[in-house]
């Protein structure tokens, strides 16, 4: 049942840094770039006496929600539904120093998933229909982020303002809070999704982590913090500050500059590690893992798309979070820059990873018209069609390119 009319929230929100932290850093800080961890403890074993405190230690990041823009994009769908105007009611709303009651418009945002969020819009935007851009438009944005970091997300507030005005985004006790301005401006730099990934993981599972005694442990034994917010902080911002170069690593890398992702598997290979043990970004029943196979290497599509061609399409590939046209969609595992989804008119396709959502266009594509998941060659058959560039036609594959899963 939605929560209409929230009253305080039991803890001042946590704020999220501004692009100035970078600024102020360097300003209160002069890193010792010839430091060495200071401590032994840990680092082969796993225990959780250490303090992870490494003041003087140099981050490849300083932040890394302003520095990671584009980790998740429009492109990746979004498990938003609809957001259903409900009635102005007050509603506590905070503004960085203190809680301000304002006559709120109030919506129900559904996400496909099952998430429901209420979404309370300041009453300064006067009336309900600029009220629900604003609701629609943020709705929509958190709807790219998968479920796993927005689960315990209940309320989402906005209200005006900018970074000049004293600004920003907060989190705390299920409620995220926004001001436009300053969403706006993380829209055009590619940082909205990275924000909400931030934000949620505080509210999500920053009480998991941080009682977890192995993250203690991935801590020491990284003897690194992804970021100078990281280490500042490392209680408290630690987590959300490395749980989104891993998603990038994870999920995103065919679309993060390889010199970003080579920084954070250095820097942090323990945290990592522990996110992949215990993050579950599955949200279907869909396989985990397919693969493209062949009956033949010596002629038809193997030799036309296979190892010999940079696109080999042939091998392993990995679901990715979110959804593409109410379908799941894979990376290829040795090849970021290959997909495997369904595009508009639900077959499936193996093309570029920038490939549109609405094209139909790539290498190889399914004729079978698919539910959510990409069919498993024994429910249906041998039906995949290749591109011949040499006859310039679609050709039927039949053994000689399926899908199986694994």
């Amino acid at each position: 049942m939605l929560q209409y009319g929230l009253l305080l929230a039991n803890e001042v929100p946590r704020a999220l840094y501004k692009p100035s932290y970078f600024d102020q850093t360097l300003r209160v800080k002069t890193v010792n770039t010839t430091s060495q961890p200071k401590q032994d403890c840990c680092v082969d074993s796993c225990c959780t006496e250490c303090d992870p405190e490494l003041p003087d230690i140099e981050t490849p990041f300083w932040g890394t929600v302003h520095q990671m823009p584009n980790t998740i994009t429009e492109e990746d769908g979004t498990s938003f539904e609809r957001a259903s105007y409900s009635r102005q009611a007050y509603v506590n709303m905070w503004d960085g120093t203190r809680y301000e009651r304002t006559f709120a418009f109030i919506f129900s945002a559904e996400y496909i998933d099952g998430h429901i969020v209420e979404v309370a819009v300041h009453e300064d935007f006067v009336n309900d229909s600029s009220a629900k851009f604003q609701a629609t438009t943020y709705s929509d944005v958190m709807g790219r982020v998968p479920l796993l970091f927005r689960k315990k997300i209940t309320n989402l507030h906005l209200r005006p303002g900018t970074y000049d005005e004293g600004c920003n985004a907060w989190g705390g006790g299920g409620t995220v809070t926004l001001c436009t301005g300053v969403g706006e401006e993380l829209l055009s730099k590619g940082n909205c999704e990275e924000v909400f990934v931030h934000e949620g993981c505080h509210i999500s599972l920053d009480s998991f982590f941080y009682n977890d005694p192995a993250y203690r442990c991935a801590q020491n034994q990284d003897q690194m913090f992804i970021s100078n917010y990281a280490r500042d902080n490392r209680y408290s911002e630690d987590a959300s500050e490395s749980v989104l170069p891993w998603f990038a690593t994870r999920f995103s890398a065919h679309r993060v500059p390889q010199e970003t992702l080579d920084k954070i598997t250095n820097a942090i290979p323990n945290r990592l590690k522990y996110f992949d043990e215990n993050l579950n970004t599955e949200n279907s029943e869909c396989a985990q893992k397919v693969q493209v196979v062949t009956d033949d290497m010596e002629s038809g599509p193997y030799q036309v798309w296979g190892p010999d061609n940079y696109y080999n399409i042939f091998g392993y590939y990995t679901l990715q979070p979110g959804m593409h046209n109410d379908h799941v969609w894979y990376l290829k595992d040795d090849n970021k820059d290959i997909k495997l989804y369904a595009a508009q008119y639900n077959r499936f396709h193996i093309c570029p990873a920038d490939t549109l959502d609405n094209e139909n266009t790539g290498w190889a594509y399914n004729e079978e018209i698919s539910d959510e998941c990409v069919e498993n060659w024994e429910n249906s058959g041998f039906k995949w069609k290749f591109w011949n560039p040499d006859s310039g036609e679609w050709l039927q594959a039949g053994t000689n390119l399926y899908v199986t899963w694994v």
